[in-house]
């Protein structure tokens, strides 16, 4: 996408005003810092007055982690999903967490260099086989003065989820992820079916935009069939809106609990068992 387009897009959001706050994550199913022009967009959200997030895996040799701390957004976030590269190698496939280290050290060094200060949350997906990590990335995190969060992962996308609950298999690749997940997909969705009649907070409060302009059914969903509109700008948001309720992917999504599956709901009881899960697993592992 360029800058141009992108201001077109921002325009438009200013203009409808469907939101008190508006908050524009510059990610979806890629990785933002490839964009060589991604600081002029931070610039541009900041410029309109929108809250700024970006979420990346960091894992670029040649990155101009300078330019980014110059445009400050407002919420930075680094995926890991392990400190030992056996370990995170494992589901971030091909990454070098070595490389990541590295980049989260020049960021808190640019940070204080240029005297910028904004969130910045290292995020820890939770599989079976990297607990042991936890730790000692959690250790990186508080040193750099960064903060930690940590999330049991779970199966993405919707497409090939709502085939497998259908009764399809998975590709290997996706059923050796899936077998290192601490709840699994069919426990998840057990857990979400009290709460199935819930309306969809992706369907009801965001809408995804690709780099080409259009508009994606949801950020589950990347299939090209799930695109409801060829351009963000020649629909106004009702239209969108409609778009998504109407569309069959959504009503199945939802007859199928996948929306609550995707929003981590009931939080409460998948804290609660998954907890237990990662007490049993850490035994076992001791």
């Amino acid at each position: 996408m360029s800058v141009e387009k992108f201001d077109q897009i921002l325009h438009k959001i200013e203009g409808e005003k469907v939101a008190e706050e508006v908050i524009i994550g510059l990610y979806n199913w890629g990785e933002p810092t490839l964009h060589p022009d991604l600081p002029a967009f931070i610039k541009k959200v900041k410029e309109y007055g929108f809250t700024c997030n970006v979420s990346s895996n960091f894992n670029l040799v040649d990155l101009d982690i300078g330019a980014i701390v110059r445009s400050a957004p407002d919420f930075f976030r680094i995926s890991v999903s392990g400190y030992r590269q056996e370990v995170y190698q494992q589901t971030h496939t091909k990454g070098n967490i070595y490389m990541v280290l590295s980049n989260l050290h020049r960021l808190r060094y640019f940070m204080d260099r240029l005297k910028k200060e904004f969130e910045v949350e290292v995020y820890f997906h939770l599989y079976r086989h990297n607990l042991d990590d936890v730790v000692q990335m959690k250790k990186v995190a508080d040193d750099l003065n960064f903060a930690f969060e940590m999330d049991m992962a779970y199966f993405m996308g919707l497409g090939k989820i709502l085939k497998y609950l259908d009764g399809g298999a998975l590709n290997e690749k996706d059923a050796q992820v899936n077998e290192l997940m601490i709840l699994s997909h069919e426990e998840r969705t057990e857990l979400a079916w009290q709460h199935k009649d819930d309306d969809c907070h992706a369907r009801s409060h965001l809408t995804t935009i690709n780099w080409d302009g259009s508009v994606a059914l949801c950020c589950a969903t990347y299939e090209a069939s799930d695109t409801i509109a060829n351009d963000f700008n020649q629909f106004s948001h009702d239209e969108l809106q409609e778009m998504k309720y109407s569309h069959a992917t959504c009503e199945k999504c939802t007859e199928k609990a996948q929306h609550v599956v995707a929003a981590q709901e009931p939080k409460h009881k998948l804290a609660e068992i998954g907890n237990q899960r990662i007490k049993e697993l850490m035994n076992q592992t001791d």
